[in-house]
Parts: structure tokens; C-alpha cells; sequence
């Protein structure tokens, strides 16, 4: 490792933040990536990102907005940046960083999500149910262009919508979800987050605790 290569820094604190799930490592790898490189969005982003998880919601904010200022044109930084405000329920925020996503890229599920989890914060859950039936949509078009199996929108974007059922209090599509969460063979750790999130949105504690373990 060249000590001085910011973008060596990045990979490092990519790996360290979203594999081994070492926020304060991964933080002095973005830190020092931005020594090197003070105009680097990517991790500007990224320590924005691991911010958030210390309730740094300011700081993690102002991190983003140089990012986005630096690279306008970035789904994946748009959608990091929209992590802070998010935990700190500045949904108006969050929805304006979506629907950028969505006029960059229409046919991204990324911007839908976003704007689904946002309207279920404010407690619009039917533009929240729009807005992820969306994203499950065009997920589903995505999974089938590259020839993912089975067919379907992927476990991440049913358990956005299961959730956004589930604090409609509509508990019988939240159960329909969950039930087609566990029909895909082999589901991984994200399915059993997804499993997790929708039984917590409909109040079943004891399945929480089954698919947290």
C-alpha cells in the first residue's frame, strides 16, 4: 500500500466500513484519504457516511453537501448523503436528494427507495407505497436485464415496501412480503435484515427476535 495514494485509503475504508463493519477504522481511512486528496468526494461521502452512526448529523451533513458540490452528477454519493438526513428526520431533505437521484436516472430504484423511506417517515404511507412499488418495479427490470434468478424486485427493495405496509398498519400485505422475502432460496444476511425490519413495522417481537439472531 502506497501510503500516499488517497484512492488506496478509499478501498481500505470501503472494505473496513462495509465488510467488517469497523466504523472507527474506516474512518481514519477516509480521514486520511481527504489529507490526501481534500476535493475527493467519494470519501468525503463515505466519512459522512460512518458519521452518521456517532449522531454526528451536522457534521455528516456538511460532508455531503461538499461532496455532492464536487460531483453533482453521483447516484451513489446522493444516495450516502442522504443517510443523515434521514436518522435526523429531515425527511424534506432526504426527498429533495431522491428526486435528484430520479432526474438523473428515472429508471434507477435507488431514488424510489429513497423517496418510499422518506414519505413513510413523514407518515404518507400511500406516496411511500407509490414510491416503492416503484422501486420494486424497476428492481425487478434491473434483476431481469443482467439475469438474476429468481425473477422478482430482490429482497432489499420487498422489505422497504413490506415496512412501508407495515406502518400503514395494513399487517396483511406486510405478511404477503414477508412470505415472498422467505420463498427466495438460499436468502442471505440482507434477507434476514429485510425479514427483521417488516415483523418490527408490524409489532411481531418474537420473529424480530428469531431472524435477529
Amino acid at each position: 500500500l502506497d501510503d500516499q495514494i488517497a484512492e488506496s485509503h478509499l478501498a481500505i475504508g470501503r472494505i473496513q466500513l462495509h465488510q467488517d463493519w469497523n466504523i472507527k477504522e474506516a474512518m481514519k481511512s477516509f480521514k486520511r484519504a481527504i489529507e490526501i486528496k481534500p476535493n475527493y468526494p467519494e470519501a468525503l461521502v463515505q466519512l459522512g457516511f460512518c458519521l452518521t452512526h456517532y449522531g454526528r448529523h451536522e457534521e455528516a451533513i456538511q460532508q455531503a453537501k461538499k461532496a455532492i458540490s464536487l460531483d453533482k452528477l453521483s447516484i451513489v454519493n446522493l444516495w450516502y448523503a442522504a443517510t443523515a438526513p434521514s436518522i435526523a428526520g429531515d425527511f424534506e431533505t432526504v426527498l429533495e436528494l431522491a428526486y435528484k437521484i430520479i432526474e438523473l436516472d428515472p429508471n434507477n430504484p435507488t431514488g424510489h427507495w429513497i423517496a418510499g423511506r422518506a414519505y413513510s417517515g413523514q407518515g404518507n404511507h400511500d406516496k411511500a407505497i407509490e414510491a416503492l412499488e416503484k422501486g420494486a418495479q424497476l428492481s425487478t427490470n434491473l434483476n431481469a436485464l443482467v439475469g438474476i434468478e429468481p425473477p422478482g424486485p430482490g429482497t432489499f427493495s420487498l422489505g422497504n415496501l413490506g415496512i412501508a405496509y407495515g406502518l400503514k398498519g395494513d399487517t396483511l400485505k406486510a405478511k404477503e412480503i414477508i412470505e415472498k422475502i422467505k420463498s427466495y432460496p438460499g436468502y442471505d444476511r440482507g434477507a434476514n435484515y429485510s425479514l427483521v425490519a417488516v415483523y418490527f413495522s408490524i409489532e411481531d417481537l418474537e420473529n424480530v427476535a428469531y431472524y435477529f439472531e
